[in-house]
């Protein structure tokens, strides 16, 4: 299909989903005047094209003609003239030296200028969509990135995401999910000295032998990168417990916290311990420095009652969105159904948010009822994968989202209106504002929602084991130790439902 036609029936596609006159008229405005010229521009058999055009076309307010005035059709001519002398790479080439070469001297150049533009919009409509490259698609953003045209990506990688669904484009238009932990694990980013060496080989060893997840290697590194600054800036090759304190105590007097002291020092061991095993230390400085026993803090987590009101505020939205057929609506409606799923995912399953937001359509087992999640760590080392089973309810939420989620060729389960796919960095703000929506006075994060699934089936009287394995803990400890919250009253009710003597021993008070 040629882009004209792809371009009426994406205006069709738009009005069906509501959306108004102001929007369309936005929409339009790049990929009718824009789009189509950064195409023809950078389309490497454009050139032919245009010479084999027998008659000019222009696009000028919204269509595309022929009977132009007399001037513009000369000024097209000769261009095409002009064109004809010589092989060219692209017309984003051949135009700036035609400009310079040719109009720069004429009387009217500007005016044959636009001729010329708005004639190149005009063919850029006849290029067939399925001719359309990634590395073209990518040049043509750059070309009117540099240019400073307002609103350019999104309304245009929505129309290529709308061709590639239909089945008339030959490369996948979503764009892959960005890394926010990927700047710290790029070379420039520890800069010089022989402390950022060994980090950089710290890395390495984080990486490949350790197989640490990119935030597990975020998290450490940026604390690592003051402290090997530090030592590069005191010319500290070998540093003693001494030295370690004085990094401490400058930390200390900058108003850093004792929490976050213990935790430089905990990853400062580790870091250490490498050196050693790499016999570039003799021996761990921060081996006999210790600031807190146990830094680690209990959180907040929500109350089943809480739950429940963050439930049912999602489904008083939902109710009251449906009714209405906006776009602005419908996408309200969208979101409170894809948000409600993410909240209770996280409650029911106690997911990490890096396994809720790595899920694909491709993970959804229909006849098992289960999600296959990849489980913590370096995911382009390890392969563990462990099977989320979903009740009746969920099941439902799911099935609900699915159906009002376009653009079945987006891998991820989890998008945005537009199809990209919903960033993990985005799953925290959006628990953050639901909680405050819902008057809840908590901090709540999706890890704290991981932390009430988990407290929630220790008090319903799971055994531990099974708990394990469905927070997909490596350790018990860490399951009982850090997730399993309880009251004094909570505890006493338990002990009720498993004490082992129930029944021989009356008092159980």
């Amino acid at each position: 299909m040629i882009y004209q036609e792809c371009l009426k029936e994406y205006i069709v596609h738009l009005k069906n989903r509501k959306y108004s006159n102001n929007e369309l008229r936005r929409k339009k405005t790049i990929l009718q005047k824009w789009y189509p010229l950064s195409l023809i521009l950078f389309l490497p058999e454009s050139a032919t094209l245009i010479k084999e055009m027998t008659m000019p076309v222009f696009y000028y307010r919204d269509r595309v003609y022929s009977n132009a005035a007399a001037r513009r059709i000369r000024a097209v001519q000769d261009m095409i003239k002009y064109l004809h002398k010589e092989t060219w790479l692209n017309l984003n080439i051949f135009i700036e030296i035609y400009k310079e070469k040719y109009l720069k001297n004429q009387k009217d150049g500007d005016r044959s200028l636009r001729a010329i533009l708005d004639f190149f919009r005009g063919a850029g409509f006849f290029i067939r969509i399925e001719s359309i490259t990634e590395k073209l698609y990518q040049e043509s953003i750059r070309f009117l990135t540099n240019l400073k045209i307002k609103n350019r990506f999104g309304g245009i990688q929505s129309f290529m995401i709308f061709c590639y669904e239909q089945g008339w484009l030959n490369f996948n238009p979503h764009k892959e999910k960005k890394d926010i932990y990927s700047r710290a694990l790029e070379y420039d980013f520890l800069g010089e000295g022989v402390w950022m060496d060994y980090l950089r080989k710290y890395i390495s060893y984080l990486r490949n032998e350790r197989n640490l997840s990119p935030g597990g290697i975020d998290y450490r590194i940026k604390k690592l990168k003051i402290l090997c600054k530090y030592f590069n800036l005191k010319q500290i090759s070998s540093p003693s417990t001494e030295s370690l304190k004085e990094f401490i105590e400058s930390k200390r007097a900058s108003g850093t916290k004792n929490i976050t002291l213990a935790k430089d020092v905990y990853e400062a061991k580790y870091f250490f311990n490498y050196l050693i095993k790499e016999k570039i230390l003799k021996e761990n400085p921060a081996i006999n420095i210790k600031i807190k026993d146990r830094f680690y803090s209990q959180g907040e987590i929500l109350t089943e009652k809480e739950i429940i009101r963050v439930i049912e505020l999602f489904e008083d939205i939902i109710y009251k969105t449906s009714r209405f057929k906006t776009a602005e609506k419908m996408k309200e409606y969208f979101r409170a159904v894809r948000d409600k799923l993410i909240f209770v995912l996280f409650v029911y399953t106690g997911l990490r948010s890096s396994e809720a937001g790595n899920i694909k359509l491709s993970d959804i087992d229909s006849d098992k009822k289960t999600i296959s999640v990849k489980c913590k760590g370096n995911r382009e080392v390890t392969n563990n994968y462990r099977d989320i089973y979903i009740d009746e309810y969920l099941w439902q939420d799911l099935q609900r989202y699915l159906k009002i989620r376009n653009y079945p060729s987006q891998e991820y389960l989890f998008i945005n209106w537009d199809g990209s796919a919903l960033r993990n960095s985005a799953l925290n703000p959006i628990i953050k504002t639901i909680i405050s929506t819902s008057g809840i006075k908590k901090k709540i994060s999706p890890h704290r929602l991981r932390a009430s699934c988990c407290s929630l089936y220790i008090k319903k009287g799971i055994d531990p084991i099974s708990l394990k394995t469905i927070m997909g803990h490596k350790s018990l400890i860490t399951t009982i130790d850090k997730y399993a919250f309880l009251t004094e009253e909570e505890l006493r009710e338990i002990w009720k439902k498993t004490n082992p003597l129930k029944g021989v021993c009356d008092d159980e008070t």
